[in-house]
């Protein structure tokens, strides 16, 4: 100041109001660098006075910040290469589809009304967030089963108009998803995936829910049987298909139960009622089928109703003997419902019939609002 004042005559008021809008000028930008890189971690806090729709927002930005992270740390997870060559030819190529398969993590705004959509819900994995192995495995099984599923018609035909997705949070069960999905998600019928609940296991096998629309499959290890060399993996694609004919269209098993007698069903009808109480041969009802009539294990006077058009048809007449449309007794342990073909994939087969495939064509067609492929057949 001394120095300002003897060569500038400076007063020193402006020299002291210079010096404190310089520091507050410092102040204000070390204020703004610090909240640029630092406004993650800054808390959300609620008014005293908020009301519920402001509490709700900061709860949900705080979740949407808390899974952010998550899914960004699972994303930076080491990758692990799966060595194929001791594999046959075959083998190796079809491992190579599996990986080709677009299994995309999910997120509320993936819920899609004009697709068929996959979500694959990882059970009894502990450590999918941090162990490479174990999410390798889970991924390797939901891509097997989507590449399963996309090799049998008609589901192959709508293989474009398809969506495969995973799961990347804490699950408790799949009946939880569910409710998360419709409370968080605005999740309905018309938008609503088909969910696979990968469970982790020793052995393979699986089952389906036909009221929740969801598959169980147990996940015998894929990445150990790859490595192991063990491949009959190869030939595996008809038991995912299978379920997904549960679980998706409400189809029954059509086969008779080893070792157990044959039934007999009273009625005519899928179901009656004894002194007030609901008797039904299966449960139809899936999220899917909005309440169709399925075609599956009828008596014969509705087995008539349902495929007699396809009987002695032109398109009957070009399948195998075996797939041909008919009337044939035996259906989900019954003696007196019937199937339409003596065999078929929902029975001791590799493939659905013309019956089924109508009718999952169907179930398709109103889902993605489209006519595809082997469907055109049916629905020109």
């Amino acid at each position: 100041y001394r120095y300002m004042n003897k060569k500038m005559k400076f007063p020193q008021f402006i020299f002291i109001g210079l010096l404190i809008f310089g520091i507050a000028i410092i102040g204000l930008s070390f204020s703004l660098f610090f909240n640029l890189f630092n406004f993650v971690e800054e808390e959300l806090v609620v008014p005293v006075e908020a009301s519920l729709e402001e509490v709700e927002k900061v709860e949900e930005i705080k979740a949407e910040v808390v899974v952010e992270e998550v899914v960004e740390e699972i994303k930076e997870l080491p990758g692990i290469e799966l060595d194929l060559s001791h594999l046959s030819e075959k083998a190796q190529g079809i491992v190579n589809e599996w990986q080709d398969i677009d299994l995309q993590d999910f997120t509320c705004e993936k819920l899609d009304d004009s697709t068929l959509s996959f979500l694959f819900v990882p059970s009894g994995y502990s450590d999918l967030d941090i162990n490479p192995e174990e999410r390798m495995d889970f991924e390797l099984y939901s891509q097997q089963y989507a590449w399963a599923v996309s090799q049998d018609e008609p589901f192959k035909s709508y293989k474009e108009k398809s969506k495969y997705y995973k799961y990347n949070g804490p699950v408790v069960s799949v009946h939880n998803i569910v409710g998360d999905l419709e409370e968080n998600c605005q999740m309905t019928i018309e938008n609503r995936p088909v969910l696979v609940s990968v469970i982790k296991s020793d052995r393979g096998g699986a089952s389906a829910n036909l009221r929740q629309g969801t598959v169980h499959g147990k996940n015998p290890g894929y990445k150990k049987m790859i490595e192991n060399d063990k491949t009959s993996f190869i030939n595996y694609h008809n038991q995912p298909t299978h379920e997904l004919g549960h679980a998706f269209a409400g189809f029954l098993d059509e086969y008779t139960f080893v070792g157990k007698e044959e039934w007999v069903w009273p009625v005519d009808e899928y179901e009656y009622y004894e002194n007030g109480v609901r008797k039904s041969l299966g449960n139809f009802e899936t999220p899917f089928n909005k309440g169709k009539k399925v075609p599956s294990c009828p008596s014969l006077k509705e087995a008539k109703e349902m495929w007699g058009d396809l009987v002695d048809s032109e398109m009957s007449l070009a399948e195998p003997d075996d797939f041909q449309i008919g009337y044939y007794p035996g259906c989900y342990n019954y003696s007196n419902r019937y199937k339409p073909t003596k065999v078929s994939l929902m029975g001791t087969s590799r493939r659905f019939n013309l019956v089924q495939k109508r009718f999952l064509c169907e179930l398709l067609i109103d889902r993605t609002d489209v006519v595809l492929g082997e469907c055109n057949k049916f629905f020109q």
